[in-house]
């Protein structure tokens, strides 16, 4: 969630992979659905609580300032792993 506060415009992309990611948990065996579910749920909430204070709004801004000053060196994204990771995401195992 803070990435996709961090990045706006791949808001959509970031969380595709986060539940994708969270999913896998599940069907490798390392937790159950549920868990994962409130893995989310605490996420959240701990992300609305911490985006109101002073110290977490410093630490976005400085993390914000430090992504703008390395994007522009950043190696463009592979097609075929994209391709690949679409595929993947695309896949719901519940």
């Amino acid at each position: 969630m803070i990435l996709a506060e961090l990045v706006p415009e791949r808001t959509t992309a970031i969380l595709a992979r986060a539940r994708a990611y969270g999913e896998s948990r599940a069907v490798c065996g390392s937790h159950s659905a549920s868990a994962v579910q409130a893995g989310w749920m605490a996420g959240s909430a701990m992300f609305a609580i911490l985006g109101g204070t002073p110290g977490f709004q410093r630490d976005l801004k400085a993390a914000r300032e430090e992504l703008v000053s390395i994007s522009s060196s950043a190696p463009a994204p592979d097609p075929g792993q994209c391709k690949m990771e679409q595929g993947v995401l695309a896949a719901r195992p519940w």
